[in-house]
């Protein structure tokens, strides 16, 4: 992929996400989309969690079982994202059955404005 052509940033979770992911649903759906590689996904380190030099926005649920309000939040101040909580999504990830994910990609396009 050309990464002139990148107008976002995939930042995958545990597992680096499966096919039936959001993220990955929306990789295949538009090319400007491109997913952030790492070493190790399961267990990120936060000393290498720096500001990032675009926008961003970190989404997290209060009552996700993987990753507290507070983990999501200190990743937010770390990369100097916006921090948006969803009440009562859990996890959202491939179970969740959001498909493209519909309210994410509003908060996408809230981004490219």
């Amino acid at each position: 992929m050309n990464s002139a052509a990148v107008t976002a940033l995939i930042l995958p979770g545990l597992g680096n996400s499966g096919p039936q992911h959001w993220q990955s649903e929306w990789e295949r759906h538009d090319s400007s989309m491109m997913r952030v590689m790492q070493a190790e996904w399961d267990a990120p380190r936060r000393e290498d969690l720096e500001p990032l030099p675009f926008p961003s926005i970190v989404v997290a649920s209060n009552d996700d079982i993987y990753v507290t309000e507070e983990t999501a939040r200190s990743y937010a101040t770390a990369w100097g994202s916006r921090f948006v909580l969803l009440r009562g999504a859990g996890h959202i990830n491939s179970d969740s059955g959001l498909g493209l994910w519909k309210e994410g990609l509003q908060l996408l396009d809230s981004l490219r404005q």
